[in-house]
């Protein structure tokens, strides 16, 4: 019973970018300012895996895995459907997706959140009981850029029986 009492959360968990692209062409993004590292697992330079989100501007909604990166110079798993522009807003941050939550049973805590960052998820035929409920929320978390919320099904869950427990959110 400690904390907030998750069932589950993904957590908000750092940032290495936020701001303009200075260029695009095909799977590689050239970044107009320097990444700055936040804490993100042991090795907080290395951000392969994570994710580029273009939160504003031309090609929003979309975004691409981060194959590499060595300074500015970052290269993605596939080029954008959408090229963006000088109005494009990108935040990169670490990966939280492409999970499926199906038909379980949560009891006697908090919430199951899809908290921070997370994209293509689906939470279907759940039941919580006594539970805080099914949240989801992208976060501007202490200021590493924004984490985004996408994509994501909530489907068929059911809260037989409420708890009030929980935090307020700050921000």
């Amino acid at each position: 019973y400690g904390l907030d009492q998750e069932m589950f959360t993904f957590d908000a968990a750092a940032g290495a970018y936020f701001g303009k692209a200075a260029k695009v062409a095909g799977t590689s993004l050239t970044l107009a300012a320097d990444p700055v590292f936040k804490r993100y697992g042991t090795n907080v330079s290395d951000w392969r895996n994570s994710v580029v989100c273009i939160l504003e501007g031309k090609g929003a909604g979309q975004y691409r895995r981060v194959v590499s990166h060595e300074g500015r110079e970052w290269e993605l798993d596939k080029p954008w459907q959408v090229e963006l522009d000088q109005t494009s807003v990108v935040s990169i941050v670490p990966f939280r997706g492409q999970t499926i939550f199906l038909d379980n049973s949560f009891e006697d805590g908090g919430s199951l959140q899809l908290y921070g960052i997370s994209i293509n998820n689906i939470i279907s035929g759940n039941k919580g009981t006594r539970m805080v409920g099914f949240l989801n929320w992208g976060k501007e978390s202490k200021g590493w850029g924004w984490q985004p919320s996408w994509y994501n099904q909530f489907l068929n869950n059911e809260i037989v029986e409420g708890n009030n427990y929980n935090h307020v959110p700050t921000s």
